[in-house]
């Protein structure tokens, strides 16, 4: 109410952000991150179904740019975790609201052991970006790495 934010709106922000306030509004007041997020989430989605090939097509551009690789990492690993709490059965809420039909669909079909993995992996690459690492590489193998659908 404080910031004219209709509720569902707010609610899916407030998931998005999990529970800070800043992060919600900066999300509300730079709609590009939202557009950028749900790119982020379709081509993900895509991937788990598209062959190598298609999948290092993608990789290549992603490598060559260090913060928009770590930026699609991290809603790629809220996407996994919200995977992971409804294949193993939690109540825990989920962040990525507007994509709970697709979250339940690959919860069912994946189960909880892909989820966990998958976490681990962007966990590791996360890490890894840290460091003084050949990103098209690193990028490449996480491509390898995806479950296939």
């Amino acid at each position: 109410d404080r910031w004219s934010v209709p509720a569902e709106q707010a609610r899916l922000l407030a998931h998005l952000a999990n529970g800070r306030i800043g992060a919600a509004l900066s999300l509300y007041r730079s709609p590009e991150l939202l557009k950028q997020r749900q790119g982020w989430l379709e081509d993900h989605h895509r991937l788990l179904s598209d062959n190598r090939v298609k999948r290092f097509a993608y990789a290549e551009p992603l490598a060559k740019d260090k913060q928009r690789l770590q930026q699609a990492l991290e809603v790629w690993q809220s996407l996994w975790r919200d995977v992971l709490l409804r294949a193993s059965g939690s109540n825990v809420a989920i962040s990525n609201l507007d994509w709970t039909e697709e979250i339940d669909r690959m919860a069912y079909s994946l189960g909880s052991e892909p989820a966990i993995r998958m976490v681990g992996i962007i966990q590791r690459l996360n890490g890894l970006l840290e460091k003084n690492i050949n990103l098209r590489l690193a990028t490449e193998i996480f491509m390898l790495e995806l479950p296939q659908l």
